[in-house]
């Protein structure tokens, strides 16, 4: 607490409250202007905008291109400019494209802001464990590796509440449909958190001036990882030899293709796809944004179990691999299972996203 003598104790519960807390509430609107563009369709997107064929789909790739392009030039971009400037730039950016959103006329306008959109959010991620590392050490990331994961699923889950709410009270207001206004409300309510950042972030403790941090907080973080006041190593043949050649290095790569392959998790939310697409029974807007939320519900619960027991563990991850591995298999089981409503289908995603979410944690931990 505030009041704790422990020095060590009082700057955790500092960096705790300032750090932790921006980056959880980042990564929530983070998902939360990410997933709505499944909410919107469902909810007469595209109908309005008369989509066709595979388009959803090809906005969802183009939107990962861009996030992928945007991974290491935003951690690289990390070493050189403030933290406390850089997250909140990229956030005000993403919150007005989410507005712009609200503006389009056909699917290949959404295309194009999507793009962007991925190159400013994937500043949050990969920044967030440059920003951690920077701060807590090993013993000290389970928990709150768990927790900065579980705020991303929070703002998946909330986004189908908040459009069934906007779409019965704001469909039709001043001559806009229910999903315009999901992205106009979406991204008014990210501006702040830039705000947010500008002035409380605290930048590394290298260079951090926060005024709530006293000149022995500052040198007690240093103490505490000192590799955290070391210059950028420079990217040159040895970095990348030693790069490319280390096994753990490919490790992470196969299994973060693979989980993200089979997912489909965070911008397709499949369930609410399948449930608007079945051919027989047809489900009212409120239905298709609400009952595909208990997925990331689940993910929560499972995260912040996991996380917990790692810590428990000392940092052992070889459970989290045994039921990565179990629930994998039983999904793919279910997913072959022929069933005429949404519920087998309900709990092969939910399922999947203890799965998902496991490999999420566990390598966050890992690269931290």
């Amino acid at each position: 607490m505030w009041w704790a003598k422990d020095p060590e104790a009082k700057l955790l519960t500092k960096i705790d409250f300032f750090i932790l807390s921006f980056c959880c509430v980042t990564y929530f609107f983070n998902y939360l202007d990410r997933s709505n563009l499944t909410n919107a369709y469902v909810s007469g997107m595209e109908e309005e905008l008369s989509f066709k064929g595979n388009q959803l789909n090809q906005i969802n790739t183009i939107f990962t291109v861009g996030y992928i392009l945007g991974q290491i030039p935003s951690n690289l971009a990390l070493t050189y400019l403030p933290p406390r400037i850089y997250f909140p730039a990229m956030v005000l950016l993403w919150g007005c494209l989410t507005m712009v959103t609200a503006a389009v006329h056909n699917p290949q306008g959404i295309m194009a802001i999507r793009f962007f959109l991925g190159l400013a959010e994937a500043s949050t991620f990969s920044g967030t464990h440059y920003i951690l590392g920077s701060w807590y050490t090993e013993r000290e990331l389970g928990k709150r590796s768990g927790i900065f994961t579980a705020s991303g699923l929070a703002g998946q889950m909330f986004g189908g509440f908040i459009q069934t709410g906007i779409h019965s009270s704001l469909d039709g207001a001043a001559g806009l449909s229910g999903w315009r206004w999901l992205f106009i409300i979406d991204g008014l309510m990210t501006l702040p958190i830039a705000l947010y950042g500008l002035f409380l972030f605290p930048d590394t403790p290298a260079t951090t001036t926060a005024p709530y941090l006293t000149p022995s907080d500052r040198a007690l973080a240093l103490s505490r990882l000192p590799n955290s006041n070391s210059k950028p190593a420079p990217i040159n043949k040895a970095f990348l030899k030693r790069l490319f050649t280390t096994w753990y290095f490919w490790g992470f790569v196969i299994l973060w293709v693979i989980a993200g392959e089979t997912e489909s998790f965070s911008s397709n939310s499949l369930l609410s796809l399948y449930m608007k697409a079945h051919p027989t029974i047809k489900y009212s807007v409120a239905q298709l944004n609400n009952y595909p939320t208990g997925v990331p519900a689940v993910g929560i619960i499972s995260t912040l179990f996991w996380a917990t027991l790692t810590d428990y563990l000392g940092g052992k991850r070889y459970l989290v691999g045994y039921f990565i591995g179990i629930t994998g298999i039983v999904t793919s089981v279910l997913i072959l299972t022929r069933f005429e409503t949404a519920t087998v289908m309900g709990a092969q995603r939910s399922l999947h996203g203890q799965t998902t979410q496991c490999d999420s944690q566990s390598i966050d931990i890992a690269l931290l």
